[in-house]
């Protein structure tokens, strides 16, 4: 998995995430890159069909465990809206592991990066 590795690293800086490894990530660190891509996610959205409340995610303070519950409940309604079918839960965000998050990251740069170029809609 070390080359599918890399290729997500990669994503993750071109999306303004420094990331050196995987099973790196912290709760924190780990929502921080998902809110950027669901950022990114937003901005290709037309606004009528723009589901991702990107000012709520950032309002929410990640350093307490409220905040990063709050957000992680966004997450799983937004991943169901984009029909992510793998099971999914709190943990996966709050304790992440490796496995999770190189799904969980795919699934978000492969909707990311098939769009780029396209127009939302």
């Amino acid at each position: 998995m070390d080359e599918a590795d890399n290729i997500l690293i990669a994503q993750l800086k071109q999306i303004g995430i420094t990331q050196t490894k995987l099973d790196n990530f912290d709760a924190r660190g780990f929502i921080s890159a998902v809110i950027a891509c669901f950022e990114r996610i937003s901005n290709m959205l037309v606004a009528e069909e723009n589901f991702i409340d990107i000012k709520y995610m950032k309002s929410m303070n990640l350093a307490e465990n409220t905040g990063r519950f709050k957000v992680c409940q966004k997450f799983v309604e937004y991943l169901k809206n984009l029909e992510y079918l793998h099971d999914l839960s709190f943990n996966s965000f709050l304790y992440p592991n490796v496995k999770d998050t190189r799904r969980l990251l795919s699934f978000l740069f492969e909707f990311l990066f098939k769009g780029e170029g396209e127009t939302a809609g």
